[in-house]
């Protein structure tokens, strides 16, 4: 269920970029990285907003930040996809680039 419809959006990037052209496996030589997470998919059989955060998004952050390529500038190139508004609205609460 989770590479059908909208919801699949996430796993049918993820797929794109494993095969494209585009893709490298030397992080240097990145211009961006596109961080698949599947949090539509996951978040299905979470019950609330804190589930999310401790089984998804918490351990993705923690993750990231020990990658040398996430500091690298300032976590901007890095893309995330989110087919639905539940994780965009949960992820915004991270804050990690933001100069407000």
């Amino acid at each position: 269920h989770c590479a059908l419809g909208q919801w699949g959006t996430e796993v049918l990037f993820h797929r794109f970029f494993l095969n494209s052209a585009c893709r490298t496996t030397d992080p240097s030589a990145a211009d961006f990285f596109y961080v698949p997470s599947y949090s539509t998919c996951l978040f299905r059989d979470m019950a609330n907003d804190q589930d999310a955060a401790d089984a998804i998004w918490d351990p993705l952050v923690r993750f990231l930040s020990q990658q040398p390529s996430f500091a690298r500038k300032r976590q901007t190139d890095h893309i995330f996809l989110f087919a639905d508004g539940q994780s965009a609205r949960i992820w915004d609460s991270y804050d990690l680039v933001r100069s407000e």
